[in-house]
């Protein structure tokens, strides 16, 4: 779906073997939960490198176990509680630790020359299975069993293409990931002595992690059969599959709390990664870390602010008044609520959300209450804006292959597209009754064109060799605000009149690759936009800037 310009606001590397992940915010992965269910432990970045921690299961008390060179990753807990296992790697070597819960007495227990080794599970037997791989000699690649103190390291499965793996807890079945003939990952079972292997996902979708429920009958893992990976469910012989998450953002890692009744996992859907938990529903989902949040997409009339915010997981819509005052939460369910418009009159707000599958048109009352769907088609349509006279909609939808800009009378449901080109048209909105202006990558790159309502007289305004993306128009309708890359071929904020002429640079030096979807306020005095530049928690937020004075100020959380 091509909802929105792709920009890197994490940089993640994972490694198919040791998981390792590399990132430039914080970032919270793997979580574990212990089996008496009162702490939880992962790893984090959020001190520039992988370190282990430790917080209560209601994400309070967050304590950091682990310092010194490498990056410290895939923690787990032992089957009392007493210590915790790690990775710790250092170049292209990956070692596992064990250490006591509090993050003293660290001891190695493997010792490879090569490649990078990572635990999965520590029994109440004492022993301990992971997983090695890196090693030119295929004969020391697959999963090993060890004891407890590193003693009697045995492979009892073979194989480097093996990834994340998880054993039943009778210990006679091992799950794992591992490439197929046509090198996709698919999930596969086997005896835990490497014999009886079988296929039990076999489809041509990537899966990524996976992990079986304590009493062996379910198995949850990460796919990108939607596009993304997403949190799924399955009985354990693959039968009776079920999408838990539905985020546009990655869930990687997993593991089942001890007992059985909700799944623990990492999640990107706030920027960074926090450690969320979901029950076998695909209900209740919680942010428990909460290092991470994003405020963006603020728009803004009679003299209100809508905005969307994943502060309490996913994207959920939000509304405040502009001269201060507390933020008040208007949708509240565990599907992505975006691009929230106002009507210029306040009263309706229009967003698209995939509560019921595809990402539809919905209208509802600035209160929260009335939520009624407007568009139902079986392809995307997303990017709504109120005309003037709030009496239609026009939006992005792809219903015919790729985005294009339809428009919607509200009063009787009527639909009429308006562009037909092979290009990507989105992210309409109405400069009045009469113009739209939209951004298209029609001419190559990404420009801003405006048109009539009926589709006709189709004019380039930035006409440049830049991206030019994001206009919105002020409620006057003489100017629009929007990103580009022509100064510095960074993006910043531009201003312009709404024949494309007189256009200014907005974006302060220092601030630039940084300040997302611009929008103005109500009397066109001050636009909106989002940023993590300066922000205390690293974190996007919503900022406003005066027109004359170029006087910033974040505005929320609130």
């Amino acid at each position: 779906m091509n909802k929105m310009i792709k920009r890197t606001l994490v940089l993640v590397i994972l490694l198919t073997l040791n998981d390792i992940v590399v990132a430039q915010s914080s970032s919270d992965y793997a979580p574990r939960m212990s089996n008496d269910e009162k702490q939880i432990v992962f790893y984090s970045y959020r001190d520039g490198k992988g370190r282990i921690y430790t917080m209560n299961i209601d994400g309070s008390n967050q304590k950091k176990l682990t310092n010194g060179k490498g990056n410290h990753i895939e923690p787990i807990w032992s089957s009392n509680g007493k210590r915790v296992l790690y990775t710790s790697s250092n170049g292209n070597i990956g070692q596992i630790y064990s250490m006591k819960a509090n993050g003293t007495d660290a001891i190695q227990l493997t010792k490879f020359e090569k490649g990078f080794s990572g635990a999965n599970l520590w029994t109440r037997g004492n022993k301990i299975y992971f997983r090695h791989d890196g090693e030119d000699e295929e004969t020391k690649n697959g999963i090993y069993v060890m004891n407890g103190d590193g003693s009697q390291q045995k492979r009892i499965a073979s194989g480097s293409s093996i990834s994340g793996f998880s054993i039943s807890s009778d210990e006679k079945k091992i799950y794992y990931i591992a490439s197929d003939k046509n090198k996709v990952k698919d999930i596969y079972v086997m005896n835990i002595d490497g014999t009886n292997i079988q296929n039990i996902t076999n489809n041509s979708v990537e899966e990524f992690a996976v992990a079986i429920s304590p009493d062996n009958q379910k198995i949850a893992y990460t796919s990108k059969e939607s596009g993304n990976y997403d949190l799924y469910l399955m009985d354990i012989d693959g039968k009776n599959k079920k999408r838990l998450t539905f985020s546009e953002e990655a869930e990687y890692f997993l593991s089942f709390t001890p007992n059985g009744k909700n799944i623990l996992f990492d999640s990107e859907r706030t920027g960074g990664a926090d450690i969320y938990s979901v029950d076998l529903q695909g209900k209740n989902l919680r942010n428990i870390s909460k290092t991470s949040t994003r405020n963006q997409y603020a728009y803004a009339a009679a003299k209100k602010i809508v905005y969307v915010s994943q502060k309490d997981g996913n994207k959920e819509i939000y509304i405040r008044n502009e001269d201060g005052g507390e933020s008040k939460r208007l949708t509240n369910n565990t599907y992505v609520d975006d691009a929230p418009v106002l009507s210029k009159d306040g009263k309706n707000i229009t967003f698209y959300s995939n509560r019921e599958g595809s990402y539809q048109l919905y209208l509802m009352k600035t209160n929260g209450k009335g939520v009624k769907k407007i568009t139902n088609s079986k392809t995307d349509n997303y990017q709504p804006s109120f005309s003037p006279n709030g009496k239609k909609i026009i939006f992005t939808s792809e219903r015919d292959g790729n985005p294009e800009i339809y428009e919607l009378t509200l009063s009787n449901g009527k639909e009429k597209r308006l562009t037909n080109n092979t290009a990507s048209d989105s992210n309409p909105q109405y400069a009045s009754d009469n113009t739209i202006v939209w951004h298209t990558k029609r001419d190559g790159n990404y420009e801003i064109y405006s048109m009539n309502v009926d589709g006709s007289n189709q004019k380039n305004l930035t006409n440049s060799t830049f991206t030019d993306v994001y206009p919105k128009v002020s409620l006057d309708g003489k100017q629009i605000v929007f990103n580009t890359t022509k100064y510095d071929n960074k993006i910043n904020v531009a201003i312009m009149d709404i024949d494309g002429k007189n256009m200014n640079k907005l974006s302060r030096e220092g601030n630039v690759q940084d300040w997302w979807h611009p929008t103005f306020s109500t009397d066109g005095s001050k636009i909106y936009f989002d940023s993590k530049k300066g922000t205390k928690d690293k974190n996007y937020h919503l900022f406003s800037m005066r027109l004359k004075t170029k006087e910033v100020k974040q505005i929320t959380p609130k």
